[in-house]
């Protein structure tokens, strides 16, 4: 029978501020900062251990109950393992890189805002110390830096502070077992984890392509776009070509599936704030036309011969 290891390590979450003077917050504020922490574990597993130890699984994130009156939200780390060869330690400093990774981010973030001619240096294995022009430092866990640079994550912390853009909500800390442990984020650091939701451009090409015509699309009012195909990859694009759309929209220029167009094909291509790209095509002129062959008519003649009955 599988041995299934469970190794949990636990902290608290605390949003402060005048707003939650009676213990008191909106769960559709909380309740997204929570998720997006847990996201931003995930997010710091795959990064950090892209091929985990045997079976050890993704640290997930639970809710515990806290004393009454108290906000603070007690959390878990829990990982969970069914490869009998890890043992309990492997899975403890599983977590902990991940958990400590993660706090040296937030705390990098933070620390980053505002300083200029910073110089990174590791000065003991596993650890790496950030240094300002006058001379402050910050060590941190070699995996923060990894993490500080990684779009999916930082949007996810992005989420777990937003709290902190609504009013009277002044500060979120999270904290272990010790005071010493504990790292505060507060409205003035709040700019250094917001990160830019817009998808930002960082290509741009005009080529001439032969596509084939997929799908027409007449209805510009429905968002839909024509679809193409090149080279075997499926893709929609918008015409900007308006004599060449009109032409197709007043039945002067015949257009159906399977039909060849030369084309001055637009490429943009944008980066995701959450990591990733996407491709946004345009034809800017239709230079070509080529009907789709027409299929001939069958012939179901049988001869001449009678069949008997």
């Amino acid at each position: 029978m599988a041995i299934v290891r469970h190794v949990a390590e636990e902290f608290s979450v605390k949003y402060d501020g005048e707003a939650l003077a009676n213990h008191v917050m909106e769960v559709r504020t909380l309740a997204p900062a929570l998720l997006a922490l847990g996201d931003a574990l995930k997010y710091a597993s795959e990064a950090l251990t892209p091929e985990k130890q045997g079976g050890t699984s993704a640290p997930t994130l639970r809710i515990k109950a806290t004393n009454e009156g108290s906000f603070d939200i007690d959390l878990i780390i829990d990982a969970v393992n069914s490869d009998q060869s890890v043992g309990l330690l492997g899975m403890a400093s599983f977590a902990g890189i991940i958990w400590g990774s993660v706090k040296g981010a937030i705390q990098t973030i933070k620390w980053l805002r505002g300083r200029s001619g910073v110089r990174l240096r590791e000065l003991e294995p596993g650890f790496i110390t950030y240094e300002d022009e006058n001379g402050s430092t910050l060590t941190v866990p070699a995996g923060s830096s990894v993490l500080i640079q990684n779009g999916p994550f930082r949007v996810a912390i992005d989420g777990f502070t937003q709290p902190l853009d609504q009013e009277g909500i002044d500060e979120v800390s999270i904290s272990g077992t010790t005071d010493r442990d504990r790292i505060t984020v507060d409205t003035n650091d709040r700019p250094a984890f917001r990160t830019d939701s817009r998808d930002r451009l960082i290509d741009r090409s005009v080529r001439q392509a032969t596509v084939k015509v997929e799908t027409v699309q007449l209805n510009t009012d429905s968002g839909r776009k024509w679809r193409f195909s090149e080279d075997g990859e499926t893709f929609t694009a918008d015409i900007s070509d308006q004599r060449f759309v009109m032409g197709v929209r007043s039945g002067r220029t015949a257009v159906g599936a399977d039909d060849t167009l030369g084309v001055e094909l637009e490429e943009e291509t944008y980066r995701r704030p959450a990591g990733g790209v996407r491709v946004l095509r345009r034809i800017l002129a239709v230079t070509s036309h080529q009907h789709a062959p027409v299929q001939g008519e069958l012939d179901y003649g049988f001869g001449t011969q009678e069949f008997e009955r």
